[in-house]
């Protein structure tokens, strides 16, 4: 029964470690970027371009 235990609290451990390093991403992702994830940025190309210094 402890060895059960035990390597079922190690699989947790690793799943745990493994799908929260792209849920975590995915979470800030979606909190600090939301609107990236709607569109991939090309209506602010122009406007950045016009903003520019060229010299």
């Amino acid at each position: 029964m402890k060895n059960i235990l035990k390597y079922s609290a190690i699989v947790a451990l690793g799943i745990g470690l493994f799908f929260g390093k792209y849920l975590g991403r995915l979470i800030v992702n979606v909190i600090d970027n939301p609107d990236t994830r709607i569109n991939s940025g090309t209506p602010y190309v122009q406007q950045y371009l016009n903003n520019c210094n060229t010299y």
